[in-house]
């Protein structure tokens, strides 16, 4: 089916307002390579890029609780497992927040990027294309116990290379 400029123009028109009016600052996340030295030092290689202005819908909690299969499969009484709280966000992101100038490219979301938001890391779990491509809705799952690495004020490149080393005294 073709694009309708109507219904293309309308989405792209309610993205600005919503994203003028309630944007945040986030942003996204990608370990591009990780090499492990003989000396057992890490390095990470990551890419990022961040957004001004992206719409953060609010958050929604449930607990879960996880179980041994094997427990349930023998109808024995509960011996592993554990609740534990899920935390989920909905972030939308405008199709133009991602363009690179440096590549004059887009930058591509994948589920396996990761969204820094308020100091915290949130794992993307889902992502929906708005027609013709005008934005993204991104589901991301909150990572808890593990506060994100410290990151840089949004005044910064697009493209960042991280390097950590350690020497023995």
């Amino acid at each position: 089916m073709p694009p309708q400029p109507n219904l293309t123009s309308f989405i792209g028109d309610t993205l600005y307002e919503a994203k003028m009016s309630y944007g945040r600052p986030i942003w996204i996340r990608r370990v591009v390579s990780q090499t492990v030295g003989s000396d057992l030092v890490t390095t990470d290689v990551i890419e990022q890029i961040s957004i001004f202005k992206a719409v953060v819908l609010d958050s929604s909690i449930s607990r879960e609780f996880i179980q041994r299969l094997v427990s349930i499969v023998a109808n024995r009484d509960f011996t592993y497992g554990g609740y534990f709280d899920r935390d989920e966000k909905k972030f939308m992101v405008f199709r133009p927040d991602l363009y690179q100038r440096a590549t004059k490219t887009y930058f591509d979301i994948r589920d396996t990027d990761s969204i820094i938001y308020k100091d915290r890391r949130w794992e993307i779990l889902k992502i929906v294309r708005f027609e013709d491509d005008q934005g993204f809705v991104i589901t991301g799952q909150e990572v808890k116990g593990n506060s994100p690495e410290s990151h840089p004020s949004l005044d910064g490149k697009n493209r960042l290379v991280f390097s950590q080393t350690a020497e023995q005294s």
